[in-house]
């Protein structure tokens, strides 16, 4: 089947082009007119035999006149039309054409010359307040949105100062943190105090426990822990007492 439809496609694709084609098309219609008796006789509403009898009549004339109107005369009108009509029929064209504009111009020239009625002039007024109207509309919302952005910027400005203030002042208090937590370089604790900052690692206790392991210098273990605790080495937290951060330093530091 695909076959036999590629094969009518075909035909009908070279049927197409040739009923297109001027010169198929100019000999068609000249063959129709000059033969129009027979197409008549052929679809004519009367009995086959009527029919039949007619075209032997019109088959009965001499071949020199059938082969006039079937071939000469159709031939003859085809090659008038496609050669020898356009040579009248171009000029007429060009002529009618260049009459057209100049009409055309002689009208356009009338209307401009023309003033206008207290009607047309109302309207176009009319017509361009409506405009002016809509012009400022456009430029009144135009407006409206660039404040709103300018508001959206400045908004987000805001937050972004503010964000990096924060993070300013974040960064600021972690390195005064750190460096509160970081033992001095040039600062040497006492025999006394590193012992107290051993007894603490491994343990929390109240100061009067601490206090009973040096029962025999009480005071200046006092004393002792009041400076670790002025200095940041020892935090206190409800009566009981722990290393801080710069005292765990110290020890890993110089005790390593």
């Amino acid at each position: 089947m695909s076959f036999i439809d590629d094969i009518v496609n075909s035909v009908k694709a070279e049927l197409y082009d040739r009923s297109v084609s001027p010169l198929m098309g100019s000999f068609n219609i000249s063959w129709l007119l000059w033969n129009y008796k027979f197409i008549l006789i052929v679809f004519a509403n009367i009995e086959i035999e009527k029919k039949i009898q007619y075209l032997d009549n019109y088959y009965s004339a001499s071949d020199t006149l059938i082969t006039l109107y079937w071939l000469i005369l159709p031939i003859t009108t085809t090659i008038f039309y496609i050669f020898v009509y356009p040579e009248f029929a171009t000029p007429v064209f060009k002529h009618a054409r260049n009459k057209q504009r100049v009409i055309k111009e002689i009208k356009t020239q009338i209307e401009d010359e023309t003033p206008l009625t207290k009607e047309e002039a109302r309207e176009i007024r009319r017509q361009l307040a409506l405009l002016q109207i809509e012009h400022e509309k456009d430029l009144e919302r135009k407006d409206s949105e660039i404040e709103g952005l300018k508001t959206e910027v400045k908004r987000h400005k805001s937050s972004a100062e503010k964000y990096s203030f924060i993070s300013q002042a974040k960064a600021s208090a972690e390195e005064i943190v750190k460096e509160a937590h970081t033992p001095k370089d040039t600062e040497i604790l006492s025999a006394k105090e590193v012992e107290i900052l051993n007894i603490l690692e491994t343990e929390i206790m109240s100061v009067s426990e601490l206090l009973q392991q040096f029962k025999n210098d009480k005071i200046k273990t006092k004393h002792l822990l009041f400076e670790l605790l002025k200095k940041g080495y020892i935090d206190s937290d409800g009566g009981y007492i722990k290393n801080s951060q710069l005292g765990i330093a110290y020890l890993a530091k110089h005790l390593a």
